[in-house]
């Protein structure tokens, strides 16, 4: 025997379910827009700087010459920035999930700064392609490598069907940036 109570219950769960599938695709669609928002447009590379940092963090004349972003995804990926200039500067804003949340500072020396153009040179950056993605699969973050030496821009994004080469070479570079001396930025 079918309980009256059942039939009322059972489309209320049914519409729910339904409410709950329209609003977990509105934001899924959201999210995939704010994600490729997040990535650095074709600018010059001087603009790339994040509009999140604040001018006093930021000297203009200085020219930006490395920038990595790691962009969202649908789940609990690393979120951050990193900048460095021609002086040495650098920043790292951790926006989430990541260990450093907030604005960080770092000075690299000469020789760090033309080491990480070297490694670049000799890790074939310069040779790799400009995108590494296949835009049908929504639910991956992406990460955006910017070499500018003297003048000249490279930028390489990556996110899906990337080869071990470039992989790898991604991932050095996150470990140096990671082992930089960041020290919390302060304003005052």
């Amino acid at each position: 025997m079918k309980s009256p109570l059942l039939q009322p219950c059972l489309r209320y769960a049914i519409i729910i379910c339904f409410a709950l599938m329209a609003f977990a695709c509105k934001n899924k669609d959201k999210m995939a827009v704010e994600s490729r928002e997040a990535e650095p447009d074709s600018q010059v590379l001087a603009e790339a700087e994040s509009d999140s940092l604040p001018d006093q963090v930021v000297d203009h004349s200085d020219s930006l010459v490395i920038a990595l972003d790691k962009t969202p995804c649908f789940g609990r990926c690393p979120i951050y920035k990193v900048r460095i200039y021609r002086s040495g500067f650098a920043t790292y804003e951790g926006i989430n999930f990541v260990e450093r949340m907030g604005l960080y500072s770092a000075q690299l020396s000469e020789q760090e700064l033309e080491g990480l153009f070297a490694k670049a040179e000799q890790g074939g950056f310069y040779d790799f392609d400009e995108v590494y993605d296949d835009p049908r699969i929504q639910d991956f973050p992406s990460a955006i490598l910017t070499f500018s030496p003297q003048g000249q821009k490279k930028k390489v994004t990556i996110r899906h069907e990337i080869p071990p080469d470039v992989k790898a070479f991604f991932e050095d570079m996150e470990r140096r940036f990671d082992a930089m001396d960041w020290r919390p930025y302060s304003l005052r």
